[in-house]
């Protein structure tokens, strides 16, 4: 699926059991502020994930695959 680079950054934290994880941002920013040296042209896939949980503070899709 494909998704814009906003929709990336909107991406939520990882939540295994109670230990919560880096959000999609942390994990990206790093390499879209280096990239975007060279372009400014992002395709960003994502892998719909195969189980995902809803929590009563959390109904957002995690993408771990990027």
């Amino acid at each position: 699926m494909e998704i814009t680079l906003e929709g990336l950054s909107l991406g939520k934290p990882t939540i295994i059991k109670d230990k919560e994880y880096f959000s999609t941002n942390e994990y990206v920013h790093d390499f879209i502020t280096e990239m975007s040296k060279f372009t400014n042209k992002f395709v960003v896939h994502v892998q719909v994930p195969s189980q995902l949980t809803l929590s009563e503070t959390s109904k957002d899709i995690t993408y771990n695959k990027v």
